[in-house]
């Protein structure tokens, strides 16, 4: 799902955003900070106290050569992770590491 980052918030969008700054009635907003789009490189540099909190997940990304272009949801995926695991280590990160 694409995110598009306007104001600190991210919008959620199922469906291909058009090039006009309208977001009413398509898109829902998250309060998340850091969301499972962000690539590894994003979200360290941003939050470098994530490390911790991937490394608890079994996720030693720092050292990675993919995890600069890689999301968090395929790093996540790729270590075997489902939905219930990714969701709650995006709600871990977000409150340990913003």
């Amino acid at each position: 799902m694409p995110a598009l980052k306007k104001s600190g918030h991210y919008y959620y969008c199922n469906y291909q955003l058009s090039t006009t700054n309208n977001l009413s009635g398509r898109c829902k907003m998250s309060n998340e900070k850091i969301n499972k789009t962000m690539t590894f490189g994003e979200l360290l540099s941003k939050y470098p106290q994530a490390a911790p909190v991937l490394a608890g997940y079994g996720m030693h990304c720092i050292g990675c050569h993919i995890a600069v272009s890689e999301t968090i949801e395929q790093g996540a995926r790729a270590h075997g992770m489902d939905d219930a695991t990714i969701e709650k280590m995006m709600r871990d990160l977000n409150l340990k590491a913003v």
